[in-house]
């Protein structure tokens, strides 16, 4: 029986480690993705013309380089 308990007490603390891991992932690349919409709003701002194309590569750019 106590080894049932330790088992089960094990399968808790993946799963949670892994909900955690994904929940930080989620959170950086969140973050990933604020960082590059701000550089853009930036550009923008400062007259700057990011036109869609460049902007398709930025973003999809930042997500791949976040997974690496």
């Amino acid at each position: 029986m106590l080894h049932s308990v330790q088992g089960e007490q094990r399968a808790e603390e993946l799963m949670r480690s892994c909900g955690e891991q994904l929940i930080e992932e989620g959170r950086q690349q969140g973050l990933t993705r604020g960082r590059a919409e701000y550089v853009l709003r930036m550009l923008t701002a400062r007259g700057v013309e990011v036109d869609e194309t460049a902007r398709q590569r930025i973003l999809p750019g930042v997500l791949d380089d976040f997974a690496q």
